[in-house]
């Protein structure tokens, strides 16, 4: 006998699903679009049992919904002899085959039941089988949740228009850059009444890009597994790349000495106020993750995350190993994971020494006051508090923030005359030419020779 059309099986973890879809016209007194449980078990047969019971329990509940007479449950007589396994299957069967008759036909034509798939669950699916990060499933999660606001439902995938796609595109354009926490609650057609007709910057067109290949992202996965035969989303991003908004600057000269002139590296109140001058000098990650960012030109969450054993030695090179070896690391790209040769002047500075007293402390992280929030980012709050310590100093130029220190890095190493493949190497950009992902790369010798070429201020920056 043939599998019924509402058993699932996952194909990663071989747990049997039962799925049914809940009609449109019912949907709101249902309060879903498809009925999912898992069955809690690998083995075909008794999977089979288990989805024609649960087949046979959803099928009452949508005839009540629809106002049908409930058929399904009849009394079993008293007397009667134990059915096996196998008859109890067939007469379940045979119950839901009379029910659906009941029901409106119209109902189950358009799409094959077994291959209906909600929005939201396309989404858990694709998530289940790729494995986000969480700041990337948020993302995606964020994504998808506009696009339901302005669909107005959790529709079947198979219900999802280029109409549907292009106004959402449309709605994302007319988003404010700035918003509190309250207006990132509201949902999209609220947002956007709420900003309509005020003088407010829009988010930039990356910013679009970026939910709408997320978007993307997901239905391709309902493409390649069967749910949708075309992406209504396919070529539908918009393909301006630059809205006329400044890029990110670099910190020039000027922003170098304010910082490292600054009340953090000169001296400060207290921990709380490290703004004020003052007698203390804290060597924490408020001290070292600028100078890092300045001298490797990493990432802010690249070293937020370091462990003591990324930094490491070979020879006479120091250096640090961008990698994702450890629970809860993530990197941007597969080339972010790359070697990193400590400048001289963080030998100089005491980084080597800092290493040792976390490691006698029995410390695991370089800076292990950093905490991951919810997203598992663990350089979000000290981002925002860079943020305000900059404001404070005087620095108040908004194209000027962490991620400069990285800017700056790749500009000095053009001013040292390091070859472009080497600074490349250095920062974890991907290569333009197939030509470079061959052989081994660069070894460290070489890359400690370029790092020690890098001069941002006479005599050192502090």
């Amino acid at each position: 006998m043939p599998a019924p059309s509402y058993l699932r099986r996952h194909p990663r973890t071989g747990i049997y699903w039962f799925r049914r879809a809940v009609p449109p016209s019912l949907r709101p007194s249902i309060g879903r679009c498809e009925i999912v449980r898992s069955l809690k078990t690998r083995d075909h047969r008794e999977a089979r049992r288990l989805a024609l019971m649960q087949a046979l329990e959803v099928e009452d509940m949508l005839a009540q919904a629809e106002g049908c007479p409930v058929l399904l449950n009849a009394p079993a007589s008293p007397s009667a002899a134990p059915l096996s396994t196998s008859s109890l299957c067939q007469m379940i069967e045979a119950a839901v085959v009379r029910a659906l008759g009941q029901m409106d036909v119209a109902h189950h034509s358009t799409v094959e039941r077994s291959d209906r798939l909600c929005l939201s669950e396309a989404l858990d699916s694709y998530n289940s089988e790729r494995q986000l990060r969480p700041q990337g499933h948020t993302e995606f999660k964020t994504a998808i949740r506009r696009l339901q606001e302005v669909i107005g439902n959790d529709p079947l995938v198979t219900e999802i228009t280029k109409a549907h796609i292009r106004t959402f595109k449309e709605a994302l354009i007319r988003m404010p850059n700035v918003m509190t926490a309250r207006d990132r609650a509201l949902p999209l057609p609220k947002l956007l009444a709420r900003f309509e007709g005020k003088d407010t910057e829009r988010v930039s067109i990356t910013t679009v890009q970026k939910a709408m290949g997320m978007v993307q992202t997901v239905l391709a996965w309902c493409v390649k597994n069967g749910y949708l035969t075309t992406n209504p989303a396919a070529g539908m991003k918009p393909s301006q790349t630059d809205s006329g908004r400044e890029r990110r600057l670099p910190y020039d000269c000027n922003d170098l000495d304010a910082i490292f002139s600054s009340a953090l590296y000169r001296g400060c109140a207290s921990s709380s106020k490290r703004w004020a001058p003052g007698p203390a000098v804290i060597k924490g990650a408020s001290y070292w993750l600028p100078l890092l960012g300045l001298y490797t030109g990493c990432r802010l969450e690249e070293l937020g995350q370091l462990t003591l054993s990324d930094i490491k030695g070979e020879g006479e090179v120091a250096y640090l190993d961008i990698n994702t070896l450890d629970d809860g690391k993530a990197l941007k790209t597969r080339g972010s994971r790359r070697k990193i040769p400590l400048h001289p002047e963080l030998i100089r500075l005491g980084l080597s020494a800092h290493v040792e007293r976390l490691r006698h402390k029995g410390e695991t992280r370089l800076f292990p006051e950093l905490e991951r929030d919810p997203r598992g980012k663990t350089t979000a709050a000290w981002s925002k508090w860079w943020g305000r310590y900059c404001g404070k100093i005087g620095l108040t130029d908004s194209r000027k923030v962490f991620h400069s220190f990285r800017h700056g890095f790749k500009d000095a190493c053009r001013a040292a005359g390091i070859e472009e493949a080497i600074h490349d190497t250095l920062t974890g950009h991907a290569a333009p030419h197939v030509g470079r992902a061959y052989g081994q790369g660069y070894s460290l010798k070489i890359l400690a020779e370029a790092v020690a070429k890098l001069n941002f201020g006479q005599g050192g920056i502090i």
